[in-house]
């Protein structure tokens, strides 16, 4: 049967098409120009920081930010192993090691209590992944970095619009990065933003995204002319993916807001069935989030695989996520576990993603949720 309702649909604003055809229409079209100004400049005022840069992806944008950081061979850094490779990959491509940690069941996200077992005298950073959109436990997070005097990365994919505490996720550590792929609530098809608050490491970052230039320098007429200074690579994005971003984010705030509803639509539906048959996700205390995935745990691998191909059989496309890294084939050559990452584990395997935009139909949800509550004789 073919897939009625999808599990994902790109955001769209409406806008983009005007936006992209002013850029295109533009002489020249060239990078850091008015759209790239003005999407940072949005950035900065979501997220309370003072410097931000878009960037490709997130991926690129963690890379630029271990650079910056000088994370080297014989370094470990600190992460869940629930995450995706790109939160890894930025560690190992500078020859250092990422050690997996475990999470929380019910939130997804790095486990506190796990981290001072793995923190050792190679360890140069903690990074944060927070999944979901839902803020991790920060209070202890960074007491426990301060403790240790270690700087904080969040890798905030998914977290555009999200915060713990009334500040914004991605600037509660030294530096964080956004994801703004297709498949998130702000998008312009594949792009990201860096921030930080911090002026020695922002003027680190100037040069490394400026493939290890003071191009930027030169932009702002510190410098007559710029020259290769430090390491670098091309961490800019285009202009015309940022008149795109630009477009969504003028509007972020209603599109997290629908979001937001269509996410609580299943939240509160499911809430009121009583069964043992799923548990639901919670969200950290202190934490306002995005409404970025509707996920539930079933109990056990097998039962998620039966409501997995169940669905797609009614045209319903839901889907599982990350397996854990400390298993794969390049987690096990590039890192290592501390610890056993039971829960890693057994939570990987047992949870479910409902289809998500940001302007599904009520009445698919309901058909989604009808669909689940049949498969699993509940409700």
């Amino acid at each position: 049967m073919s897939i009625q309702i999808p599990f994902t649909k790109p955001t769209k604003s409406g806008a983009e098409e005007s936006l992209l055809t002013q850029c295109l229409s533009g002489k020249p079209f060239l990078s850091n120009g008015t759209y790239t100004r003005h999407s940072n400049e949005i950035v900065r005022q979501v997220t309370g920081t003072s410097y931000s840069s878009l960037v490709p992806s997130c991926t690129a944008g963690l890379e630029a930010i271990f650079i910056a950081l000088g994370i080297k061979q014989g370094d470990e850094v600190i992460m869940p192993s629930f995450t995706f490779s790109s939160t890894a990959n930025a560690v190992a491509l500078r020859g250092a090691t990422p050690v997996f940690v475990d999470i929380e069941y019910m939130t997804m996200n790095i486990d506190p209590s796990k981290l001072l077992e793995a923190i050792g005298k190679k360890t140069k950073a903690i990074l944060v992944v927070h999944y979901a959109g839902v803020s991790a436990e920060m209070d202890t997070i960074l007491d426990i970095a301060k403790q240790c005097k270690l700087p904080v990365i969040e890798d905030a994919a998914q977290c555009f619009g999200s915060s713990y505490r009334g500040r914004h996720l991605g600037s509660l550590g030294l530096a964080g990065a956004f994801s703004f792929h297709s498949t998130k609530n702000i998008t312009c098809g594949e792009g990201g933003a860096i921030i930080t608050s911090s002026n020695v490491f922002a003027n680190r970052l100037k040069v490394i995204v400026e493939k290890g230039t003071n191009r930027q320098a030169f932009l702002e007429n510190e410098v007559s002319k710029y020259q290769w200074i430090d390491l670098g690579s091309s961490y800019i994005l285009n202009e015309i993916s940022a008149a795109m971003l630009s477009s969504q984010l003028k509007e972020w705030e209603n599109m997290t807001s629908s979001r937001l509803a269509r996410w609580k639509h299943y939240f509160d539906t499911f809430k009121k069935i009583d069964s043992n048959q799923i548990r639901m996700a919670e969200i950290t205390a202190g934490a306002k989030h995005n409404g970025h995935i509707f996920f539930f745990h079933v109990k056990d691998a097998a039962t998620r695989t039966m409501l997995l191909s169940r669905l797609k059989a009614k045209g319903i496309q839901a889907t599982s996520h990350f397996e854990p890294l400390h298993k794969s084939i390049a987690g096990k050559r590039y890192g290592r576990a501390s610890g056993k990452l039971e829960v890693t584990e057994s939570a990987a395997g047992t949870l479910v993603r409902l289809p998500l935009w940001n302007n599904i139909k009520c009445s698919d949800q309901d058909l989604v949720i009808s669909a689940v509550c049949e498969i699993l004789q509940i409700g």
